[in-house]
């Protein structure tokens, strides 16, 4: 939810997630540019390339684009259970901004010579989340471990302003002090899995539910502990103690609910073994930001974002703007979300697709253990409509609650109270500094960004080949003709995961050097390559797939096209071209057209591509 409310879950969900893809606004801002530049100077597209596409795909407009529309949804199902939720949370974002502004208007005259060494940790630990746009600019992924490209980072912050060379040098040591340490890689990289898995690989013994439980008593300790030593963010913590608690008493959790498990578990794992040790410790007392400008700072926002809300016109011009695109955007998430019918039917067809697969494997190999990895892989499907709305109102009851809880708090304290007077000063403080109401003048901007998030991911399908855990996205769920190929594709890789783990006695050697004879002998693409020519075996079985799922990676939003080339234009891709893949999944298929066929016999690469299965 909108970060200034977010203490608890601050670094993993603001941070992070701006570390490790685009925000939702900046893809949609990239993309129009694309657009744009793409207007301006089109590629001269190969019009044998575009025949055979256009012949294998349709309509490039009739394919299942990045999104749905809002209006495929039952729209009543937003406006009972959503519309009046937001309309007041955005009223009371109004007013607790109002109530704050005033409150630290009284006391911006109050000067703070010294804070507790938690209070002054905390307060810096969130000016260094403040400039997560400059440090993830500057992140560099290499042998699966994250790097900071320190230069390219000091570059960045010298476009932030009010940040001096002093503060550079401490944002950029804090970096490399949390990016280069084992504890924050390992911790980050069992954030990537779906919760199940992670929990199956902490406690291998337990059944799922008690798996949870376990983890969820101790990460309730940490939380407890984390409390006690920075009181300022318990109003943070009701939404994740509710979870916790629920998953503690063994009841399943919604796809909404494990997230955020994931997340307070890598935050709470950051503040537990990163600010209360040690050198940790010491650098965030060391911080060349002084307080007492920070709380000026912090003051400007709040008066630059209160002059704008007093100017009525304006907004509740913004007001109805920040409405209109959260119900756009939390309606196409809605949209993107199947049914539990939907779900229930695509769960078993990948039974019937396991059952075809295990005749194709049969017919051909011989490998026990793929056969084992074939019998155990399991299915994470994407959150139901139902379970989206529930999550969607549960965000937003807990923001306002957390929100009135907030100002309640601040009414009760006592203001002569030197000490009452610091904490509230640094609720504040810590609000506005993890706050973006000072970048646009909006009073409804956190709230805006949160919307934009929730709009559908592209792409979410996905293989845990040592897990035998294949994650199904939307798009494959709404649209099976296309669905049930990506699905093949991924537990393809879960074939070849354990096939590969027998070394010397794999069966799917041959076919992996017959794909890389297909490549001009590169091996770039092979385990990708296989994945296509094990759904394919699938495909031209399944009355109901029979769809070229390439079809999905060379649509785009604009109607169109694109990259119709055999050769992939990125020199460390693991994937073939999605044009290649389209030419392979057809031939390994049998369904090439005429103007495909055309295109594989006048391309040396296409000439030489060959269906290596049973080799």
């Amino acid at each position: 939810m909108p970060k200034q409310f977010i203490f608890l879950t601050l670094f993993a969900a603001s941070f992070l997630t701006a570390c490790l893809k685009e925000s939702t606004a900046a893809s949609s801002k990239n993309r129009i540019l694309q657009q744009i530049q793409s207007s301006e100077q089109k590629p001269v597209q190969n019009s044998q390339h575009l025949a055979c596409a256009t012949d294998t795909c349709g309509s490039a407009a009739k394919l299942p684009y990045l999104s749905v529309k809002p209006q495929e949804v039952d729209v009543h199902l937003y406006k009972k259970n959503l519309e009046h939720i937001l309309q007041e949370y955005l009223d009371l974002q109004k007013d607790s901004l109002q109530f704050k502004s005033k409150v630290l208007q009284d006391f911006s005259a109050m000067q703070i010579h010294s804070l507790s060494d938690s209070n002054l940790v905390l307060i810096n630990f969130l000016l260094f989340v403040q400039y997560d746009g400059a440090v993830s600019s500057a992140l560099k992924f290499a042998n699966n471990r994250i790097q900071v490209d320190v230069e390219s980072l000091k570059k960045e912050l010298e476009k932030v302003s009010l940040v001096d060379v002093g503060q550079i040098r401490w944002i950029t040591t804090t970096a490399k002090l949390i990016f280069e340490s084992q504890f924050f890689y390992e911790n980050w990289y069992l954030s990537q899995f779906p919760l199940e898995i992670f929990v199956q690989k902490k406690y291998p013994e337990l059944q799922i539910l008690d798996a949870l439980s376990a983890e969820a008593k101790t990460l309730l300790e940490t939380q407890n502990r984390f409390i006690e030593n920075y009181p300022l963010l318990e109003d943070g913590a009701d939404s994740t103690l509710a979870v916790l608690k629920k998953a503690i008493s063994k009841q399943p959790l919604s796809p909404d609910e494990k997230k955020e498990f994931i997340l307070s578990r890598l935050t709470l794992s950051i503040y537990r073994d990163i600010l209360p040790h040690g050198s940790w410790r010491s650098h965030f007392t060391k911080s060349p930001f002084i307080i007492n400008q920070i709380i000026q700072d912090s003051l400007a926002k709040y008066q630059k974002s209160l002059k704008y809300s007093n100017d009525k016109t304006k907004m509740q011009k913004d007001f109805q703007t920040v409405s209109f695109e959260c119900s756009y955007h939390l309606l196409n998430k809605i949209a993107a979300s199947p049914t539990l019918q939907q779900n229930n039917r695509f769960r078993n067809r990948i039974q019937n697709l396991k059952s075809e697969s295990l005749k194709i494997i049969n017919s051909n190999y011989k490998s026990p253990e793929v056969l084992q990895a074939l019998d155990q892989v399991k299915l994470i499907l994407p959150p139901t409509k139902d379970e989206t709305v529930t999550g969607q109102i549960r965000s937003f009851l807990h923001e306002i609650k957390s929100t009135k809880k907030m100002i309640e708090r601040i009414k009760k304290f006592n203001f002569n109270n030197q000490d009452d007077k610091e904490t509230v000063l640094l609720m504040l403080v810590g609000s506005s500094i993890s706050s973006t109401i000072s970048t646009d003048e909006n009073v409804f901007i956190d709230v805006k960004e949160y919307c934009e998030e929730q709009s559908p991911e592209t792409i979410s399908d996905a293989a845990y080949t040592n897990y035998q855990v294949v994650n199904v996205g939307w798009r494959s769920v709404l649209y099976p003709e296309y669905g049930l190929g990506i699905a093949a594709h991924e537990i393809g890789h879960v074939l070849s995961t354990a096939d590969a783990a027998q070394g010397s006695q794999s069966q799917f050697t041959k076919v992996k050097a017959c794909l890389s004879q297909n490549q001009n002998g590169s091996t770039n693409f092979v385990e990708e390559d296989f994945a296509d020519l094990f759904a394919a075996q699938i495909i031209k079985q399944q009355p109901q797939a029979h769809s070229n799922y390439s079809c999905l990676l060379l649509s785009q939003e604009s109607g169109e096209f694109s990259e119709l080339e055999l050769t992939s234009s990125h020199p460390e891709a693991k994937h073939s071209s999605s044009f290649y893949r389209l030419i392979a999944i057809g031939s390994h298929t049998h369904k090439l057209s005429p103007s495909c066929r055309a295109v594989k016999l006048n391309s040396d690469k296409g000439h030489a591509l060959k269906n290596c299965w049973g080799l």
